[in-house]
């Protein structure tokens, strides 16, 4: 038997003077839609980088978290939406 899912991956680079010091990583599919919590990784790429510019790079991911969770609350609308039953079924 075959079972599909659908996910969405969301993705963010936290990036100072060309630089790219820090990345996020969201995926949301059914589970976090069903746990109504999206979950997400972040990941430095460069130490000293990061600490040289830690405010810069937390504002970037409080914005990731703030689009991340839009997309969320967007996606998981849709989806209800998709599992209404029409009327008179």
């Amino acid at each position: 038997m075959l079972k599909t899912s659908k996910n969405t991956q969301f993705t963010g680079s936290s990036i100072v003077d060309g630089v790219s010091i820090a990345s996020f990583t969201c995926t949301i599919g059914e589970n976090e839609i069903k746990d109504d919590a999206p979950a997400y990784s972040f990941y430095i790429q460069d130490q000293a980088a990061y600490r040289e510019n830690r405010a810069e790079v937390n504002q970037d991911r409080t914005a990731f978290e703030d689009a991340m969770y839009s997309l969320f609350d967007q996606i998981k609308t849709e989806s209800a939406k998709s599992k209404v039953e029409p009327v008179g079924k």
